[in-house]
């Protein structure tokens, strides 16, 4: 077993040598996850500033950034003794923003107006409605079968 063990890792080692590297995946992750960090500043939740007459409004969002990432890098032979392998990777994200408030300063004050969205509103009223629905069915059927 020890030397099966042996051969794996000269055999791993023969295949790095050869030229795969995972670094440069780890660089194109790097730069992917920074971009998307970037989406996690300031200047995207607070737009900037609009001045009209009197009043300035700020307009503010929300944003919600989701990403994976996956690599991976595998060796091995064949009956013959020869090394073999390969690796690859991917990854994916989303950034989604949508406006919520806007701030308003004038001469009388600050007050912040939120943005009401009907869509979000319809969508959580038939999701809401979708458990209820689903619930009552599983309640009915636990009073059938007792």
């Amino acid at each position: 077993m020890a030397e099966e063990n042996n051969v794996v890792e000269q055999k791993i080692s023969s295949v790095e040598l050869k030229g795969h590297d995972l670094t440069s995946s780890v660089d194109v992750v790097q730069n992917t996850m920074d971009k998307f960090l970037g989406n996690a500043s300031v200047e995207t939740v607070y737009g900037k500033p609009i001045k009209k007459g009197d009043y300035t409004i700020i307009p503010t969002s929300e944003n919600i950034t989701a990403m994976g990432f996956g690599s991976g890098f595998g060796a091995g032979g064949d009956a013959e003794g020869d090394a073999g392998g390969g690796g690859g990777g991917g990854g994916g994200g989303r950034v989604l923003s949508r406006p919520v408030a806007v701030v308003i300063a004038s001469e009388d004050g600050v007050r912040v107006e939120p943005v009401v969205d009907p869509t979000k509103i319809v969508l959580a009223f038939f999701t809401t409605l979708g458990f209820m629905f689903a619930s009552i069915m599983r309640m009915r059927r636990g009073n059938i079968e007792k």
